[in-house]
């Protein structure tokens, strides 16, 4: 009697076939999920990058290049800065619509949060005053911590402003 040779799959080697294609088919499935959400958190990220930037760029500007004269609480996340010769500015978060401002009140800038982004608290402004420095440097310093979180970046986002100065040759008052 002769042999037929067989050239079909046998049902083992089908369900190897079959449970391989399936293995790599659900790993695929979700190395494409995993790179999709790091896309999301990059670009929620680089949102971000922008709003901080633009933020910077108005802020930093004025600690950098103008004298603060004083520093006045103004009420619920408000901040009234008094440079000198200069009309006061104000620097504010609104928490209910995510919006951050800063300048004097005829043209201030209203800079919005991304979306996936909050204050999640107040303002924080510290003073410090430090001892034992010598004369002509920076014995003091302001801080200001606007308070940033994200449903999907998982990072330390919140924006610290320091302004250094001597507060024996200019001290910043507590009121305007």
């Amino acid at each position: 009697m002769k042999r037929l040779n067989n050239k079909a799959f046998s049902l083992v080697e089908l369900l190897v076939a079959f449970t391989t294609i399936t293995v790599l088919s659900f790993a695929i499935f979700r190395t494409v999920i995993s790179i999709q959400r790091r896309q999301l958190i990059n670009i929620a990220y680089n949102d971000y990058v922008v709003f901080q930037s633009s933020v910077n760029n108005l802020v930093q500007n004025d600690f950098t290049n103008k004298v603060i004269e004083a520093v006045e609480y103004c009420g619920k996340n408000c901040y009234k800065i008094k440079y000198i010769g200069e009309i006061e500015k104000t620097l504010s978060i609104n928490t209910n619509d995510s919006t951050l401002s800063y300048g004097n009140v005829s043209n201030a800038v209203k800079l919005k949060l991304p979306k996936t982004f909050t204050f999640y608290r107040d303002i924080e402004q510290k003073d410090e005053n430090f001892t034992d420095v010598e004369e002509d440097r920076h014995d003091s310093l302001i801080l200001f911590r606007i308070p940033i979180k994200s449903t999907i970046v998982d990072k330390d986002l919140d924006i610290i402003y320091i302004y250094q100065f001597d507060s024996r040759k200019n001290p910043v008052r507590p009121n305007i």
